[in-house]
């Protein structure tokens, strides 16, 4: 039996060992303003949506955030990761085999997480 890379890591280091991979399945919460938070497996960021009345496009920016950063939004490392946790479940179930392996290889941490969660994390 293989053991989980993610075993032993706590608060947002466990959180980015069990982010799904960048693009449609990465976790996505919005703080407002045309500001979300993004977690995916490359880092933790708030990313701005701006567009310009005068140009047909949207630019957007990402900031890579701390802890400190996360609780003055008002986010929760609990939240976060039941979110993070349900984006990697998500990745797996629409074809990445990345975020199959992982949940694969961390399928006891996976389901001792979300018995963990409430219906609305």
């Amino acid at each position: 039996m293989m053991s989980c890379r993610c075993h032993g890591k706590e608060g947002l280091e466990l959180i980015l060992c069990l982010a799904p991979p960048p693009g449609d399945h990465e976790v996505s919460i919005d703080i407002g303003k045309g500001r979300e938070v993004i977690i995916n497996s490359t880092g933790i960021y708030v990313r701005a949506i701006v567009s310009d009345d005068y140009l047909p496009f949207i630019r957007t920016t990402s900031l890579a955030v701390s802890e400190i950063t996360l609780k003055k939004f008002g986010l929760k490392y609990e939240d976060l990761l039941c979110k993070t946790v349900r984006g990697l479940l998500e990745a797996s179930n629409h074809g990445s085999e990345t975020a199959a392996a992982l949940v694969k290889e961390c399928n006891d941490m996976i389901t001792s997480i979300l018995s963990n969660c409430g219906e609305g994390d």
